[in-house]
């Protein structure tokens, strides 16, 4: 029994944690007060209705050192068609980086490549292109820094 009790505290504490992080990360991101998440039309390719959603996580420099990154929001309110989709992009205080907490609001373009289906979200306020895929209930974007700044790699988890 006193096994059981201390398995039981130990996953009682690990959701705490989890749930703390996924806390900081919403509270530090502004976001507009009229989101909505319009479920995705059910004849749309699963690879494009996977993006539906809200995702939370962190953008960080490729090859750098130190980084305590940026903490983001990627919502994907609208899936217009096989070809677009509503989006609200939003990120935290930049720690060092030339972009400020914000959000912005934008239509985003799906890609049909070889490696798949991407989102590529065009942020005017961070000024970069940004091309999303999604794993599972993983979604990685990938840009280039506006100046030849390098490489900015986001990982997000679906949180709605």
């Amino acid at each position: 029994m006193k096994r059981l009790l201390q398995v039981v505290l130990m996953v009682l504490a690990g959701v705490s944690l989890c749930s703390c992080a996924t806390t900081k990360s919403l509270t530090s991101v502004p976001l507009p007060e009229d989101v909505q998440i319009v479920p995705p039309d059910p004849n749309l390719p699963p690879e494009i209705k996977a993006f539906s959603g809200k995702w939370s996580g962190s953008s960080e420099w490729q090859n750098r050192r130190n980084n305590d990154g940026v903490d983001v929001i990627l919502i994907v309110e609208k899936i217009i068609n096989e070809q677009q989709a509503m989006v609200v992009i939003a990120s935290g205080d930049g720690r060092g980086w030339k972009i400020g907490r914000g959000w912005e609001r934008s239509t985003a373009n799906f890609l049909k490549t070889e490696e798949g289906i991407s989102l590529m979200v065009d942020s005017r306020v961070s000024s970069q292109k940004i091309k999303y895929r999604v794993k599972g209930d993983q979604l990685t974007g990938i840009s280039d820094a506006a100046g030849g700044y390098g490489t900015i790699i986001t990982t997000m988890t679906r949180i709605q």
